[in-house]
């Protein structure tokens, strides 16, 4: 699995092992264990399951930070006149 920075592949990496799964990381990309004795309904899930979790838990977390920074911006467009009559006003009418 290849992260988009090293600060992901690290973040990614400590929040699988705290599933209990086994990873290896270099660079960007993690190394996830697979073998051909693996059990679909066993082994494989729980690794697909403990990626999974961790991606969406990342994605709301990184959700999270940004979305002050998205209502911030909001409110300084609406503080100019061509985009506050545009939007601002068509948005405060939906309520």
């Amino acid at each position: 699995m290849v992260c988009d920075d090293e600060a992901m592949a690290v973040w990614m990496l400590q929040m699988i092992v705290a599933e209990n799964v086994s990873v290896r990381r270099e660079g960007t990309t993690l190394f996830l264990p697979a073998d051909p004795t693996f059990r679909l309904e066993e082994e494989i899930k729980n690794v697909i399951i403990a990626v999974a979790k961790t991606h969406h838990i990342g994605q709301l977390t990184l959700w999270k930070q940004l979305l002050p920074l998205h209502v911030a911006r909001a409110k300084h467009l609406c503080m100019h006149q061509p985009f506050r009559q545009k939007y601002c006003a068509a948005a405060a009418k939906r309520g």
